[in-house]
């Protein structure tokens, strides 16, 4: 273990006979550890279990120093709710993605209904 990992465990340590949560800094320092660990192909698991912590305290910490979510642009467009008329029959596409084409409106119904169940 190296120099870091056994000066954050004693940290860690002391902290948890002092106080009932740990210091925000002594938070930031493992879990810019693990970020650091799993860079290099370290598990979240093995950084907790190095410092003394469950690994789902570890994550958590990791997720709040994490980089903030990023909004990327995307195109939303209608979506055909009248079936159109092809040379066939009716063609259907539903919002789940099923796809009906060539039955007459009766038949559609039947199947649109069959789907709801």
């Amino acid at each position: 273990m190296d120099a870091r990992l056994r000066q954050l465990r004693s940290a860690l340590r002391a902290a948890r006979r002092s106080a009932r949560t740990y210091p925000a800094t002594l938070q930031r320092e493992v879990a810019e550890l693990a970020v650091a660990r799993r860079s290099t192909g370290r598990s979240l698991w093995s950084t907790a279990e190095a410092v003394g912590l469950g690994v789902q305290t570890v994550q958590r910490w990791v997720e709040t120093v994490g980089p903030p979510s990023v909004f990327r642009a995307v195109e939303v467009t209608p979506e055909a709710t009248v079936p159109v008329v092809a040379d066939d029959g009716l063609v259907l596409v539903t919002s789940q993605g099923h796809r009906v084409e060539g039955l007459t409106a009766d038949q559609v119904v039947s199947v649109l209904r069959g789907l709801a169940r």
